[in-house]
């Protein structure tokens, strides 16, 4: 028996949305190709790892199993490619780069012009929404956070601040000041 990343690629996205289509969308594939993957995959097992309902997938206990050990194979190979990548020293390709709208609007995209004329050869490609992408996955190669991540394999460093205000009027401050200990910091005053 030879296992295929392709085939556990495959199972953690249909184990993550819990369907077949969906998964195939998040892969650019189609949902008959990530069910060859899975019946491919059990096969190989020799077990069956999802209950095949109406609503959509479930793991089995065995496919349950098999999720935690192919997440740990999947960190694996994600941490080989930033190796790698990490050390090619060519400025070309594909480089994703996520943020808040907010910041993709006022900090990043006032600069896109002179990147580009910095950078020609790389093809910026700017995911600008308020929920966080998923690094380990590979969402993104680059993501601009206004804190420090708790957990993962990444290299962090500070890209700059941005000053912002906190506004209200002052009956709303000091009524709302003994409940937000924002409020209560020495840099922010109430008179």
């Amino acid at each position: 028996m030879t296992m295929e990343w392709d085939d556990l690629k495959h199972f953690l996205a249909v184990a993550r949305s819990g369907s077949l289509i969906e998964a195939a969308r998040g892969l650019k594939s189609s949902p008959a190709t990530v069910g060859r993957h899975i019946a491919a995959l059990e096969s190989k097992l020799g077990a069956r790892l999802f209950d095949r309902q109406q609503p959509g997938y479930t793991l089995t206990e065995s496919g349950e199993a098999i999720r935690l050990k192919a997440e740990d194979v999947e960190e694996a190979i994600l941490s080989v490619e930033r190796e790698a990548v990490g050390r090619d020293l060519r400025v070309t390709g594909k480089v994703r780069l996520a943020a808040s709208d907010d910041v993709a609007t006022h900090i990043v995209a006032p600069h896109l012009a002179q990147f580009k004329r910095s950078y020609p050869d790389i093809s910026l490609d700017l995911i600008a929404r308020m929920d966080l992408v998923n690094l380990t996955r590979r969402e993104a190669d680059i993501a601009l956070r206004g804190m420090r991540p708790a957990q993962g394999d990444f290299i962090v460093r500070r890209a700059g601040s941005w000053p912002f205000g906190l506004y209200a009027a002052k009956t709303c401050a000091r009524a709302h000041a003994r409940q937000n200990r924002l409020l209560k910091r020495r840099d922010y005053h109430l008179d």
